[in-house]
């Protein structure tokens, strides 16, 4: 967005999804202009959306030995982690299920595709659609009253005045609801389904558990030979050029 600070110059491939539409007109001869060109923002923003709720998953739910691994090296860092990540997944399903207007302002959101799509089609998406809505009640429940504000009443008394819980289930739940809207889409126009997903999400996580992993074997095979007297010149190396 305009005025946002510039990101870090990463590698090519991660500015787009792999498999994401290369045009914003890539549906339009399906699905004609006004469909095509929603269904495209909707799969970019749902794709990443879908990605970084698989990593966040891979990151910190499959295992109890990835947390103590997290604990043992950067357990600040991961934690702020956890919270950027599952706190952004929030507010992005809040965003794609919200109103098609607010305030009086337009939004991009799934709720415009029932009014877009084919005869044949507009009752099984409004019915699709109105249950991915259903499903993300519990995110916009925690953005009104924890992330796009915080609620007074639950910030002074939080046992008195709890915040509805949202469980990873119900995240799943949520997702799994939205991508069922664009698949009836897709299949009706293009014969195909998405997995809305970049190729190599969860793949990234694994990679960056391995090396962290070899990271604090060697830590504590260097901290051995430290304590016993038989390190070795390389151990005390140290590179600033990372």
């Amino acid at each position: 967005p305009s005025g946002a600070p510039h990101a870090p110059s990463f590698h090519e491939s991660l500015v787009m999804p792999p498999q994401e539409p290369i045009s914003p007109n890539e549906f339009t001869p399906q699905m004609g202009e006004d469909l095509g060109k929603v269904f495209f923002c909707l799969y970019n923003d749902i794709t990443w959306l879908n990605s970084r709720w698989k990593m966040f998953r891979a990151l910190f739910t499959k295992s109890e030995g990835r947390i103590k691994l997290y604990n043992n090296t950067a357990d600040l860092f991961f934690r702020i982690l956890w919270q950027a990540l599952f706190e952004d997944v929030v507010l992005q399903l809040s965003r794609i299920t919200e109103d098609t207007a607010t305030n009086g302002k337009e939004n991009m959101t799934i709720r415009r595709l029932s009014g877009l799509v084919a005869p044949e089609i507009k009752h099984v998406v409004k019915g699709l659609s109105k249950e991915a809505v259903k499903k993300a009640e519990l995110a916009k429940a925690w953005r009104d009253k924890a992330l796009a504000h915080t609620d007074f009443n639950h910030k002074i008394d939080p046992d008195k005045n709890p915040i509805p819980t949202l469980t990873y289930k119900h995240i799943d739940e949520a997702m799994t609801a939205i991508i069922d809207v664009m698949n009836a889409i897709y299949m009706h126009y293009c014969q195909e389904k998405s997995l809305f997903c970049v190729v190599n999400a969860e793949e990234s996580v694994e990679g960056l558990i391995a090396y962290l992993h070899k990271g604090w074997q060697a830590e504590l095979a260097l901290q051995e030979r430290m304590n016993s007297g038989t390190w070795r010149p390389e151990d005390l190396n140290f590179t600033d050029d990372v």
